[in-house]
């Protein structure tokens, strides 16, 4: 038997799969993706900073996630009404993101859920629980960014 056809292998990958389909808001609430409320808080943390936006460059780097899925999600936020893209009047190849004021709304509402549901969660499986969990999950990052680089 290989290890790709262990029972572990199938709980791995199963639990992976149950944290993609993780909703941490209550349902009475507006709630926005994990990636949806990544990209709004990045860029209105940049808007704190700079009136005109942050860059979609500046998202994608500082998220370490892709110029097709910051587009993807940037695309559903300016559906929603919560973003706005508009062009660098500094630099005409750069796009910028402002955060709506509806969007500043359901980011803080999104936000204090979170946190919430977070810290109860966090104190249930606790401290040292919690450290262990970040550095394996960390040592499991670095295989997987390790090897993403290597093909």
């Amino acid at each position: 038997m290989t290890w790709m056809d262990t029972p572990l292998r199938e709980q791995f990958i199963g639990v992976i799969m149950r944290f993609k389909k993780m909703d941490l808001c209550p349902p009475s609430t507006v709630c926005l993706q994990a990636s949806e409320l990544a990209v709004m808080g990045r860029a209105s943390a940049g808007c704190v900073w700079n009136e005109k936006g942050v860059c979609v460059s500046e998202i994608q780097q500082a998220l370490h996630i892709s110029k097709p899925a910051v587009s993807q999600t940037l695309n559903g936020l300016e559906r929603k009404g919560y973003i706005i893209r508009r062009i660098d009047p500094d630099d005409r190849r750069k796009i910028t993101v402002t955060i709506t004021p509806s969007g500043r709304v359901v980011l803080r509402d999104a936000q204090q859920s979170f946190d919430q549901t977070l810290n109860v969660t966090l104190q249930q499986f606790g401290d040292e629980n919690t450290r262990t969990l970040v550095e394996l999950m960390g040592r499991l990052m670095d295989i997987l960014e390790d090897n993403a680089r290597a093909r």
